[in-house]
């Protein structure tokens, strides 16, 4: 969820195996010494793996909310968390009512997302992330108020040919729509 290049499922597994990583903000505190403990690792891999974590640092706050976990957030309501809060602060202040007012959020992902934040362990673990450098930041969007799209609808759906779907509806969302 952080975009951390080189560091896939195998190297995962091969981090919790070594004891080197139990919890996500753990990858953050990894030092040289440690990588250089994993069998196949040499300078180069290592110093790859250390640059990608430090280059996933600046996390736009939408990827920062999807890279959570919590259950029933994907991308599309991470993107509508972080534009709705502006903040990851604004976030964890919400109470379950307030995100059930938020169109796009349902009773259940309230619920689940109200539930999530408000437990300890993961408070304490947004807080070492946040300790370890990690920095959520809200992309500005333009809203264009006399855009066509504006307040309209949108569904991506089949092939598209100029455009990858993710930049689709970053252009849809830019000009009002969703």
């Amino acid at each position: 969820g952080m975009n951390i290049e080189h560091i896939g499922d195998k190297v995962t597994q091969l981090l919790v195996e070594c004891d080197l990583i139990d919890r996500p903000s753990d990858i953050y505190h990894l030092t040289e010494a440690d990588l250089s403990q994993l069998p196949h690792f040499k300078a180069l891999s290592i110093r790859n793996l250390l640059t990608s974590i430090e280059k996933s640092k600046p996390v736009p706050l939408a990827r920062f909310i999807m890279a959570l976990g919590i259950k029933g957030v994907g991308r599309e309501t991470a993107e509508v968390l972080a534009k709705k809060t502006g903040s990851l602060d604004a976030l964890l202040s919400l109470s379950e009512e307030h995100l059930k007012s938020i169109e796009g959020i349902g009773d259940k992902s309230a619920a689940a997302i109200h539930h999530f934040l408000a437990d300890c362990a993961h408070q304490e673990e947004i807080k070492r992330l946040l300790e370890a450098g990690v920095e959520p930041t809200v992309r500005e969007v333009v809203q264009f108020s006399n855009h066509p799209f504006f307040n309209k609808k949108f569904v991506l759906t089949g092939t598209l040919e100029r455009y990858t779907r993710s930049f689709a509806a970053w252009l849809i969302t830019g000009r009002g729509g969703s």
